[in-house]
């Protein structure tokens, strides 16, 4: 064969060591294709780049990138970001993903005229910087203990025992009831009984008592309290308007005061 092929070209190509070259570089080619493929272990594809060294380097393709932010507080107020990023940069430094620092904001700075707070929120690339980070909350950060914590609104969920005692119920096109009808029959009946015939059954429409219904527990007691110090005042031919509104206005400031604990 390898005659026939020096009979067809004047130089041989394929021949002895020549041919020998060629088939590793050939193998080289496809095992370089196989390792930077997604299907080895399931990974994202690595691209190959040239930054301005001339070296070629593996580059992640991220698909569907998440960006993970912190929550850095109690900070001193003349802190800048040149002063974040050094510090940040050190934490992650021996992890070896010092570069997944995304973005830097300080509350009440940047382009606005306010004085900056103490608090900044940071973004990650990854979970893994992220995760990294969280654990110095606590420690010192120019003579300050700093908190780290993560970025999200807090849900409040009632317990399992608190849902199933209050006879929680949801259905489709209704407001969810969080006090049980039954729960709301006695609470009703406890407040007639303990008013001195100041209030009576008759008083409460079936309106008032679907409304109840909606409300926690506690705040439905506390605005039974104070239907029984106001009952005096209300109108005989309109009582039932009258503990709405009385029902209504405690309704709102739990609403308040639970807004302001939350921070909202």
């Amino acid at each position: 064969s390898c005659d026939l092929w020096q009979n067809s070209f004047p130089s041989p190509v394929f021949c002895g060591k020549t041919r020998t070259v060629v088939s590793w570089l050939v193998l080289i080619y496809h095992l370089r294709n196989f390792l930077t493929s997604a299907t080895l272990f399931g990974t994202p594809k690595l691209r190959m780049e040239k930054p301005l060294d001339g070296v070629e380097r593996p580059k992640v393709q991220i698909r569907n990138r998440e960006k993970i932010t912190l929550f850095i507080g109690q900070m001193p107020y003349d802190t800048k970001v040149d002063d974040i990023v050094p510090w940040l940069k050190a934490i992650m430094q021996r992890h070896g993903c010092a570069h997944d620092i995304d973005a830097v904001r300080l509350a009440g700075s940047g382009n606005s005229n306010k004085q900056f707070k103490g608090f900044a929120f940071v973004d990650f690339k990854t979970r893994k910087a992220a995760n990294i980070v969280k654990k110095f909350h606590g420690t010192l950060f120019r003579g300050r203990k700093v908190s780290v914590e993560d970025c999200r609104r807090k849900v409040y969920v009632d317990s399992k025992n608190d849902r199933s005692s209050s006879g929680l119920k949801k259905g489709s096109g209704f407001v969810k009831q969080l006090t049980g009808t039954d729960t709301v029959e006695n609470l009703v009946k406890d407040i007639c009984n303990t008013s001195d015939g100041v209030l009576a059954l008759t008083d409460f429409d079936d309106q008032l008592k679907s409304f109840f219904s909606v409300l926690p527990k506690d705040v439905l007691s506390a605005a039974l309290q104070s239907i029984k110090k106001q009952a005096t005042k209300a109108p005989p031919a309109r009582k039932a308007q009258y503990f709405m509104g009385i029902t209504k206005k405690v309704s709102r400031q739990y609403w308040e005061k639970r807004a302001a604990r939350r921070g909202e």
